[in-house]
């Protein structure tokens, strides 16, 4: 209902000011009122030609709050927003001669009314609140009530206030007599005009920053708002606000996926580099999308936090970021072990390759990670003469190379393809070995192996093709047991080998598990190293491995042989919808009037899978239950969070949908508030925190953002 009011009201207003509802404007008919504009500049020539603040160094450093700008001044408790903000009413009301309405989601009318007469008789608040009140001072409050009854200033103490609210009220007043500003105190105090269901606060705050930046355009007017900056500002022995304190970012190793070429680039790199490119986000459809970065910034050192998942996906992050939840964008500081966050279920191929590779190139280079010797004569250890053949028939056609073939050991079958030109060629000149070294793996041993970076930004059949190597080599895939579950189970002493590949697995859809452990590795012989392995036992998942990446050689056909054709036990609780999802379910099977066996569901207290969400959508004929079905999210619990000390930190602002990947994560976008304002200012008083300091009752008005 008050959204349907809402946008009636904006209609009737619309009519009222005679301004036509169009997609476009030619031109040809802007050209007048603008020449006009800058005429009336001319004319105005000097420091300022917006909104007065009533401080003559802020005019000449803002020009003036400009028509259409929204204005966010923010400070901690205690630094006087309230009264800065009063005392810039007063005098816009006084200079420019129009309506000025001011909103106190704090203060009564009462109490502001003492406020004004306080600042203008420069008399104590606390005196006044007393009766503390000198014979000579009652002149003065005199004068200035005679002063403040002439004033266009209109104050409205309602407190359940909705953005709504300033909207209509807002309209009315400039309908009734015009409208120079609007001043709201404070902006987290003011309520959305609709709750939309699953709806956050953080969520809330971005929709009234948008919608107070409309409004600021629609009524063609300044809207300044008071904000409470949360509590970083405390923590830090510089107590001068930033910009920083409004966004909450990510560690500088965190990784972001260029949605076009498949890079993986750190924040920290995208920042000092300035760079821009299309990321991964999700739509309001939970769909993966690409969109673009619009900037990117470092806030500063901050307390980092290491959230890691059921699944072995791990980001670092401050307990200000935002993450996706069934119940919406929630701070990690409200998330705790047994939380779920979304994460990207797959992602599709880059829109375009960068030093492409064939397939065989791919096995090859996957095949030597797995078991090749990366140093001297390049070499790769197979278990038998099939393998041996495969590797010396890709070695010939690819690299041109004459391979060697010879036992491993005495005492093991395993055998060595030595990957040699045949001749004495001098360093360098082995085009394998050159091929390796460009790629950056050459040397590459043990913990230090990883993912080639080329690899990222290949097609998937590339993809498949390198992954088919590495698996071969350090893959496998068992039963449990006598039982018909399969583990699909990669091993390496690498941690960033294992992430890699767990990142490329998402590719063809497939979510595995990372873990380590200490224990013996093959011939390393030692329990320091830790054994990272990727694994995934859902049959879907193990089928989408078979067919689209598998093993080479008869390995591949013993794997097949484990997979039963038929179906009889799948077990994996992974990739399910949350819990939190049941309760709707519940409430719209009472609503239909249908009993358990009708709807064929019963609520046990455990996860549906997507199959019976999707099930359900359809028998409900419910938009909610068909959007988590069909999305592309997978839904994580969170197994821990760990402080990690103080870290310099960074955040980035992706375009429409504010939010991106990172990590194998879905995480917000920082600084909402931010984001839609074209002006940010702070308050700041030293005298708060050093009571020692020389001027205790100076306040220094910090401009972080002037568009």
């Amino acid at each position: 209902v008050a959204a349907s009011l809402d946008r009636a009201e904006q209609l009737i207003y619309t009519i009222g000011e005679r301004r036509g509802i169009t997609e476009f404007m030619p031109v040809s008919r802007l050209m007048k009122d603008a020449f006009d504009h800058i005429d009336r500049l001319f004319h105005m020539r000097g420091d300022r030609t917006g909104l007065t603040s009533g401080f003559r160094d802020i005019d000449a450093m803002t020009t003036g709050f400009q028509p259409g700008n929204f204005v966010i001044i923010a400070a901690r408790p205690g630094m006087g927003k309230s009264s800065f903000a009063l005392n810039m009413a007063v005098a816009a009301a006084r200079l420019e001669s129009e309506p000025i309405a001011f909103f106190s989601l704090e203060m009564s009318n009462n109490e502001l009314i003492q406020r004004l007469i306080c600042a203008e008789a420069r008399i104590s608040m606390n005196d006044m609140r007393r009766g503390n009140i000198k014979q000579h001072q009652w002149e003065e409050i005199s004068r200035a009530m005679g002063l403040l009854n002439e004033l266009p200033l209109y104050l409205d103490d309602l407190g359940a206030l909705t953005v709504s609210d300033v909207r209509s009220r807002c309209r009315r007043l400039k309908s009734m007599g015009g409208l120079g500003a609007i001043f709201i105190d404070y902006l987290q105090l003011v309520r959305p005009g609709v709750l939309a269901r699953n709806s956050n606060r953080n969520e809330e705050l971005s929709e009234i920053c948008r919608t107070l930046k409309m409004t600021a355009k629609d009524l063609n007017v300044p809207i300044v708002a008071l904000a409470q900056l949360n509590r970083g500002v405390e923590i830090r022995s510089e107590k001068r606000p930033m910009l920083a304190d409004l966004r909450d970012c990510l560690a500088g190793d965190a990784l972001i996926t260029n949605a076009d070429t498949g890079a993986r680039v750190r924040v920290s790199d995208v920042v000092t580099a300035r760079l821009r490119f299309n990321v991964w986000a999700l739509d309001e459809s939970l769909k993966m999308v690409r969109r673009p970065i619009l900037d990117a910034w470092d806030v500063g050192r901050r307390p980092i936090f290491r959230v890691t998942t059921r699944s072995g996906r791990t980001i670092r992050c401050t307990e200000g970021h935002r993450f996706l939840t069934p119940s919406g964008w929630r701070k990690l500081k409200e998330l705790h072990a047994g939380n779920c966050v979304a994460g990207p279920r797959r992602y599709d191929a880059p829109k375009w390759t960068v030093n492409a590779l064939t397939q065989e190139q791919a096995v090859l280079l996957g095949w030597l990670i797995g078991d090749g010797h990366l140093g001297g004569s390049a070499a790769l250890t197979v278990s038998d003469d099939g393998d041996a053949r495969i590797a010396v028939e890709l070695a010939k056609r690819e690299f041109g190379l004459r391979p060697i073939v010879k036992p491993e050991r005495h005492d093991t079958p395993a055998l060595r393809v030595v990957l040699t030109t045949g001749r004495l060629c001098g360093a360098g000149k082995n085009p394998l070995t050159s091929w390796l070294r460009d790629l950056g793996v050459w040397k590459t041993t043990g913990a230090r192996k990883r993912v080639p970076d080329v690899l990222y930004g290949q097609a998937d059949d590339v993809v498949a093709a390198f992954l088919r190597g590495l698996y071969h080599a350090d893959g496998s895939l068992s039963r449990f047991g006598e039982s018909t579950r399969l583990n699909c189970r990669l091993s390496t002493i690498s941690e960033q080998l294992a992430r890699g590949v767990q990142h490329l697995l998402l590719r063809f859809g497939i979510n595995a598990f990372v873990r380590s452990e200490s224990r013996h590795i093959g011939g390393y012989r030692t329990t320091t190293k830790a054994l990272w392995t990727v694994s995934f036992t859902e049959r879907q998942a193990v089928v989408k491995f078979l067919s689209s990446i598998g093993f080479l050689g008869t390995k591949q056909e013993k794997a097949l042989a484990k997979l039963v054709p038929v179906k009889t036990n799948d077990s994996s609780h992974y990739d399910r919808i949350p819990l939190e999802i049941n309760p709707r379910v519940r409430a719209l099977r009472q609503a239909h009037g249908l009993s358990h066996a009708g709807l064929g569901w019963r609520d046990q207290g455990k996860r549906m899978s997507r199959a019976t969400c999707g099930m359900l959508a359809l028998r409900l004929d419910d938009e909610e239950l068909d959007r988590l079905a069909y999305s592309d999210v997978v839904w994580e619990d969170i197994v821990s969070i760990a402080p990690e000390g103080l870290e310099t930190a960074y955040d980035i602002t992706v375009g429409d949908v504010h939010n991106f990947c990172v990590d194998g994560l879905v995480t917000h976008n920082s600084g909402s508030l931010e984001q839609e304002a074209d002006v940010v200012a702070f308050l700041y008083r030293d005298g708060y925190y050093n009571p020692e300091t020389n001027e205790p009752d100076l306040t220094e008005f910090i401009i972080a953002k002037h568009r």
